[in-house]
C-alpha cells in the first residue's frame, strides 16, 4: 500500500532527504505557493498575474500551465476567462501572420 502526504511547508526538502535516507516508498508533493514574492497571495491573485503575464508575453503556454497548476482551486468562471484570453491572443496572432 502507498502512503501519500499533502505538506503545505517550506521544509519539503528536508523531508524528501529523510525519505530517501530511509528508503522509504512514500511520496511527498508540496503544492505550496511559496514561488511568489508575496506569500500572502490568493490563488485567484496568483492566477491573475500568471493571465497577465501571458498576454504581456503573448505566449499562450503559460496560460495553460496555469490553469493546469490552479484549475482545481478556481471557480469555473476564472477558467473561462482565462481560456477567452488565450483565444485573443491567438486570434490577434493570426492577424499579425503575412501569406506570401
Amino acid at each position: 500500500m502507498t502512503n501519500i502526504e499533502l505538506i503545505y511547508c517550506s521544509v519539503m526538502e528536508d523531508i524528501a532527504m529523510e525519505t530517501e535516507s530511509e528508503n522509504n516508498s512514500d511520496y511527498y508533493s508540496d503544492f505550496s505557493l511559496n514561488s511568489y514574492e508575496d506569500s500572502n497571495d490568493i490563488v485567484e491573485e496568483i492566477f491573475h498575474y500568471e493571465v497577465e503575464k501571458a498576454i504581456d508575453k503573448g505566449n499562450i503556454n503559460i496560460i495553460k500551465n496555469a490553469i493546469k497548476d490552479y484549475g482545481h482551486l478556481l471557480d469555473q468562471s476564472y477558467i473561462r476567462w482565462a481560456n477567452n484570453i488565450s483565444l485573443q491572443i491567438v486570434e490577434e496572432q493570426m492577424e499579425d501572420i503575412e501569406i506570401k
